[in-house]
């Protein structure tokens, strides 16, 4: 991509790496820890769709209602390595379906204890760098969610 920026994200995980890679492509699981995250931002986190293929090369769709209209997010996997990294497409809108963003996890053990640490990594292009924090946001609240959803009794 040329022209792009980089929004990270680190995050420490109490779950297991297994958990969190299988959270990321469960469609069930997803509806769930997106819902709460969207709840967090203050959203009506109403879920209209979820679906995922997750094979290298196959499609996702998310889609919620935000005051009344639908926002749709979608992309390709591009590489999937169970239970250390995920790639994928992220495009939320017609007008950037030709050049995605790329959005990269990469889970390991946590060194200092049972869990995972969790780093994500949105390449987008430069002309999205006033959006970098609230990206970071974002992606930190769904984190966040994931562990809340694999850590809850």
């Amino acid at each position: 991509m040329a022209d792009t920026i980089e929004a990270k994200v680190t995050h420490k995980s109490p779950a297991r790496a297994a958990a969190i890679y299988d959270a990321w492509l469960d469609p069930k699981q997803i509806r769930l820890w997106m819902t709460a995250s969207l709840k967090q931002s203050g959203l009506a986190g109403e879920m209209l769709a979820c679906g995922t293929d997750p094979v290298v090369g196959g499609a996702f769709l998310f889609t919620d209602r935000r005051d009344g209209q639908e926002a749709r997010h979608w992309g390709h996997y591009r590489h999937l390595d169970r239970p250390r990294r995920i790639v994928f497409t992220w495009i939320t809108s017609d007008a950037v379906a030709n050049d995605p963003s790329k959005v990269t996890l990469i889970i390991e053990p946590d060194p200092d204890g049972p869990g995972a640490v969790v780093t994500l990594y949105h390449e987008m292009l430069a002309k999205w760098d006033e959006h970098r924090e609230r990206t970071e946001r974002s992606w930190r609240q769904m984190l966040e969610q994931v562990d809340v959803l694999l850590t809850r009794p």
